[in-house]
């Protein structure tokens, strides 16, 4: 039971995967899994984290992070006056 690992509502948890993971709400499938509290087969939360891993949505805001962290890295950074 999600319960044990979280104190988290499993809504809470799903919005908080698919805000992290894609940086938009639930998906109607996340949801579904949220409502039934990420049992059953199919609806566990690390099924559902795949899902939403292989998500056009994913691809998308991964690239769009690792290209401004490329970009911040390659500007040099200030110096600290001790």
């Amino acid at each position: 039971m999600i319960a044990r690992i979280s104190k988290r509502t499993p809504y809470e948890l799903a919005a908080k995967l698919a805000f992290s993971v894609s940086n938009s709400m639930p998906n109607e499938a996340l949801l579904a899994a949220a409502a039934v509290g990420f049992t059953g087969a199919g609806n566990s939360l690390d099924e559902q984290a795949e899902g939403l891993l292989s998500s056009n949505e994913a691809r998308t805001q991964y690239r769009r992070f690792f290209r401004h962290w490329v970009r911040d890295m390659s500007e040099p950074m200030p110096l600290l006056k001790a």
